[in-house]
């Protein structure tokens, strides 16, 4: 797992988390709008809302990884903070996917 440096602790999620670094960030892209992914599980992700306006409940986007890999997501928001925003997925990111990601960015952005 890729975790916050400032971080302590032990893991107590059921699907642990890629963090990103500040400078390199995965898309989300929901309808023409675009948005910067803080993290992502194999059954959510986190981004920042950079624009003004509402978001739907139920959303449907594409999410870019830095590794390259793109695909279709579904879910609902269950939590905004600030501009903080956490999406609960329907159906899950393939955990070979996960361990891909994850290993790009411990190669190219180490902490």
């Amino acid at each position: 797992m890729i975790a916050d440096k400032d971080y302590e602790g032990s893991e107590k999620r059921e699907y642990p988390r890629v963090s990103y670094p500040v400078a390199d960030k995965p898309r989300l892209k929901i309808g023409k709008k675009k948005y910067e992914v803080i993290d992502i599980s194999q059954r959510g992700l986190r981004f920042l809302k950079n624009e003004k306006g509402m978001l739907p409940q139920h959303v449907n986007g594409k999410l870019t990884l830095l590794c390259g890999e793109s695909f279709s997501i579904e879910g609902s928001l269950i939590w905004e903070q600030d501009d903080d925003f956490a999406l609960y997925l329907k159906n899950i990111i393939p955990e070979t996917l996960i361990q891909k990601e994850k290993s790009y960015v411990q190669q190219n952005h180490p902490f």
